[in-house]
């Protein structure tokens, strides 16, 4: 099966189910959680320490293994994890790239105020971890089905782009193959005319969106779900793909 997996960048208001929408990819999945937003997850979980111990293998009793990410270099180890193939999950799961870039920054500067210097060791050293995680769909012996992003959003000028600080804000949405906007039911609208929540996905003209998959999704994505995401995405291009040979 080619390696079809999707790299996603969600960004939306508070509580709008963003945490929700991480935890609807393929499992088993793993959940770097820099905000412990992720703690309350229905079904099996297990916990990991990737500093000190191998990744869990699956048993039937977790479908989500959950890392607290109090450092910078818990992520660090985790990647050297996932690149190494040696791991059991089929996604991956960042949240939030938000509160990860301000680890970050404590283990750049510490207590200390950020200095010139350091924006541009943050920019790269944040840049380079989201191009690893995104690189793990295309892995040449384990690619994960999907690595999505989770990010507060924000509104500094005249659209709501991902919170994110430097010039990542301006490089990061072009790293994924979507970057969508989760928003919820909007009080003007009647009860129950949108079921949960939504997702968008093509250029607004107020919120930073976009996709790379052939305008597959539409505009909005109802009731978005990581998974059937991935499926669509094979339904739609493996059978191309296998025709051509690759």
């Amino acid at each position: 099966m080619p390696a079809l997996g999707l790299s996603i960048l969600v960004h939306g208001d508070s509580k709008v189910g963003k945490s929700r929408f991480g935890l609807s990819t393929p499992a088993p999945r793993l959940v770097l959680d820099a905000e412990s937003g992720s703690r309350f997850v229905f079904g099996g979980i297990v916990s990991w320490d990737p500093r000190t111990s191998p990744p869990p293998q699956p048993d039937g009793t977790w479908e989500t293994c959950h890392v607290p990410v109090h450092d910078y270099v818990t992520v660090t180890a985790a990647l050297q994890w996932l690149q190494s193939g040696q791991h059991p999950f089929s996604s991956v799961v960042i949240d939030s790239i938000s509160e990860l870039q301000q680890r970050a920054v404590d283990s750049i500067a510490g207590t200390d105020q950020m200095k010139r210097e350091n924006w541009g060791e943050l920019l790269r050293t944040v840049s380079e971890t989201v191009r690893k995680f995104r690189d793990l769909t295309t892995h040449p012996t384990r690619p994960l089905y999907a690595v999505v992003y989770i990010a507060m959003t924000c509104k500094p000028e005249n659209k709501w782009r991902p919170l994110v600080q430097g010039a990542l804000k301006d490089f990061l949405p072009y790293y994924t193959d979507i970057c969508g906007y989760l928003f919820m039911n909007p009080p003007s609208e009647p009860a129950g005319s949108w079921p949960g929540n939504r997702l968008l996905v093509m250029p607004h003209p107020d919120f930073v969106a976009g996709e790379r998959v052939g305008g597959i999704f539409g505009q909005v994505i109802e009731s978005p779900n990581v998974t059937e995401m991935v499926r669509h995405v094979y339904a739609t291009y493996a059978p191309q793909t296998q025709q051509n040979g690759a």
